[in-house]
């Protein structure tokens, strides 16, 4: 273990006081004092996996294809030109309507462009 300068540390790292305190509670001579917390998963805003399942289900259902003019050369598929991810949200909305779902089980906006842009990267619009 080495010693080090409080001052000197706390100037060149640009660490405040309070948390070099913090990292002393964990530290002793010998190494930690005390297990650090547990690292928790999800909290507060963790989606369930339902709805993302629901939000891809619903894209899929659009059965994008590949282009006519460059199938070989690229991976790409597309929707027709008459959607977007507004219009697309729209009809999912109106899809949880018909199946009765609220609240928590429908995805928001937000999340259904985000499980778009991760899982479907390789779709675009005509």
């Amino acid at each position: 273990m080495f010693q080090v300068c409080a001052t000197f540390f706390h100037n060149t790292l640009n660490i405040s006081w309070k948390m070099v305190a913090a990292a002393k509670q964990y530290f002793t001579d010998g190494g930690f004092r005390r297990e650090p917390r547990p690292e928790t998963r999800g909290g507060w805003n963790r989606i369930d996996e339902a709805v993302r399942e629901s939000v891809r289900q619903h894209i899929n259902s659009f059965s994008p294809v590949p282009s006519h003019w460059c199938r070989k050369r690229s991976e790409k598929l597309y929707l027709p030109s008459d959607l977007n991810i507004s219009r697309m949200y729209k009809l999912y909305l109106e899809d949880c309507e018909s199946k009765g779902l609220v609240g928590d089980d429908i995805a928001s906006k937000d999340l259904y462009r985000k499980v778009s842009q991760k899982h479907y990267h390789n779709i675009e619009f005509l």
